[in-house]
């Protein structure tokens, strides 16, 4: 039953409006799409500070000159069970994106395979990519490093980070 007052909205429709603003950037239609199916994931997630509420991360550090919404995601390295992809600055969105679709068709292979990413910005809701391999029927964990954002109990400084963590597994 929707609360009085609430509104609920069609997601495709909000990651359309995502997908238009980020080609109205400058993305590509592949850029464009991993960033809209992964911000819109987050929300559906109920993960609004992974989700939409993140979004505006990623305007911010493009229009400081950092993000490079035109670069492309490369493979920096590989082997028969992993994969290192370097952003060159485009968004973790789009990187981590195009790289687990690579290591999920070297798991198809190897039956196992690491993705590690670099060199990108945000990369939003981390369920997103491990519910992409989960469509695979495939067990796949995805986390990050994080900033320092808590401080220990009796501790003056923040020198402990909350990175995310998730966790997909067929059922």
């Amino acid at each position: 039953m929707e609360a009085k007052g609430s509104r609920t909205e069609n997601y495709k429709f909000l990651e359309h409006l995502v997908r238009k603003i980020w080609l109205n950037a400058g993305a590509t239609r592949e850029h464009a799409d991993a960033v809209a199916h992964s911000i819109i994931m987050g929300d559906r997630m109920g993960k609004t500070n992974q989700g939409i509420g993140v979004f505006e991360a990623l305007t911010i550090v493009m229009q400081a000159g950092s993000l490079d919404i035109k670069a492309e995601p490369t493979v920096a390295g590989e082997g028969p069970s992993w994969i290192l992809m370097d952003g060159n600055k485009s968004t973790g969105h789009y990187t981590l994106t195009l790289g687990i679709k690579k290591a999920i068709k070297k798991a198809k292979e190897t039956g196992v395979c690491i993705l590690i990413g670099r060199n990108h910005f945000d990369a939003g809701c981390f369920s997103t990519y491990t519910q992409m391999a989960l469509e695979h029927d495939m067990v796949a964990m995805a986390t990050n490093n994080s900033v320092a954002l808590m401080t220990p109990i009796g501790g003056m400084e923040n020198v402990m980070s909350c990175p995310p963590l998730s966790v997909s597994c067929p059922a």
